[in-house]
């Protein structure tokens, strides 16, 4: 299998089984928070409990190898929140980007 990397012009290609894509590209643990206050918590509480935090829209997106400090975190406030394995789409997002390029 083949994810590509998009560094401008030129690509990459990484190439493995999915497992191993993902446990050499990304964190295991993907937390999705939406709500009316999830940009200040983002930018306030989860960028200490998170190795990354994206954002996109209206969802924050936490990845994290220990997803426990997020999930304290977020039972003490009023977001919604899926917690999840990271998959294949987030390694393409995290090596790709996630804007849209002309």
């Amino acid at each position: 299998m083949r994810a590509p990397r998009d560094h401008g012009p030129r690509a990459l290609h990484h190439r493995g089984s999915p497992r191993e894509l993902i446990s050499r590209h990304i964190e295991p643990h993907v937390v999705e928070v939406h709500g009316d206050e999830v940009m200040d918590w983002a930018d306030g509480e989860a960028r200490g409990l998170a190795a990354r935090v994206e954002k996109s829209g209206e969802t924050v997106f936490c990845y994290a190898k220990d997803p426990t400090p997020l999930l304290a975190s977020l039972s003490r406030r009023e977001l919604r929140y899926l917690h999840r394995p990271a998959d294949l789409e987030d390694v393409f997002l995290k090596l790709t980007g996630r804007e849209l390029r002309d």
